[in-house]
């Protein structure tokens, strides 16, 4: 089998490996800050570079955005490239580009167990559909369902971006602070890194209390588990509580009875706090459908790079020889 170059491209950071043989195993992995590079090619460039491998045959590479064409332009980043440009400028033989959480879901059967934390009740039903919510640097939503041959088949979505619908008067409230920065609330808009800022606003005016209208996602989740901020700590926990809300939505679209997990860069930082939460409480609360959600799994990723397993999956059937 021809060699593989494999990505996963989030809004901050690039993660590439390189798979060599049909087991679709990802080697050679980097990390990069997009911000370091102008556009992809460049970071491609220095992986190449890094690793000394080669010119690759084949990329499949999973991006933070939605794939409808052959213009690619990320979400929550400037970087954009075309496809055929892009397997012109490298001279590939073929190339595949999908939404970064489709590639995610694609690695769930693949984690292995030192990798996850489940939080709260709840049992897998075997090959079942299984769902992932990720808030990083935006919100991804994805799952896979059962294929023929044990075989799994990915659904992307773009749900990161439904609106968002409070559960709590305190959150109608939030919501509506927040209708003063922007007219439409997406669940993202809360709940990712670009967004926690303008849930610690909202709820600051909520509040009426003073606060820091340049705090940064990374300051707020760090001095909420240093508990030396109260309006942190109260906007880390209305965060959980939010997610576990839009996380049992998402298990009853999927009727995601494999599980749902949690992807992304921001729970793993704060876990213990996520742990403690309302988020499994919230995720259970679906009336006459408690007792459903009650029995589905929710578990957190904290392996590494997991999308890249995702990708890797695919490889061998999508370019094997």
């Amino acid at each position: 089998m021809p060699d593989c170059l494999v990505a996963d491209i989030g809004g901050t950071n690039i993660r590439i490996a390189w798979v060599a043989n049909m087991a679709g195993k990802p080697e050679c992995q980097r990390e990069y800050r997009c911000a370091d590079f102008s556009n992809l090619d460049a970071a491609i460039k220095q992986y190449l570079q890094d690793t000394r491998l080669g010119r690759p045959d084949h990329m499949a590479l999973a991006v933070a955005c939605a794939v409808t064409g052959d213009a690619i332009q990320f979400t929550n980043s400037l970087w954009q490239f075309s496809q055929d440009a892009l397997k012109k400028q490298f001279g590939l033989k073929s190339l595949r580009v999908l939404n970064d959480f489709e590639a995610l879901a694609l690695s769930l059967p693949h984690i292995p167990k030192d990798g996850l934390c489940q939080v709260g009740a709840g049992v897998a039903v075997n090959r079942s559909a299984m769902a992932v919510i990720g808030p990083g640097t935006g919100l991804g939503v994805a799952a896979i369902v059962p294929g023929a041959a044990k075989s799994w088949l990915p659904v992307s979505s773009e749900g990161g971006h439904m609106t968002f619908s409070p559960a709590t008067e305190f959150e109608l409230a939030v919501l509506s602070a927040a209708w003063k920065e922007r007219q439409h609330i997406s669940a993202e808009a809360f709940l990712s890194g670009t967004g926690l800022p303008i849930l610690y606003r909202a709820i600051g005016r909520v509040r009426g209390e003073t606060f820091d209208a340049e705090i940064s996602a990374h300051e707020i989740g760090a001095f909420a588990m240093a508990g030396d901020d109260a309006l942190c700590l109260l906007t880390i926990n209305t965060f959980c509580e939010m997610l576990g809300t839009i996380a049992g939505n998402v298990a009853l679209v999927y009727c995601a009875r494999g599980g749902v997990f949690i992807g992304g860069g921001i729970v793993p930082k704060i876990l213990p706090l996520f742990i403690e939460s309302g988020f499994r409480t919230r995720f259970e609360s679906k009336g006459r459908l408690s007792d459903y959600l009650a029995g589905i799994p929710t578990t957190v990723i904290i392996g590494a790079a997991p999308a890249l397993s995702g990708l890797g999956a695919i490889v061998g059937q999508t370019f094997g020889e």
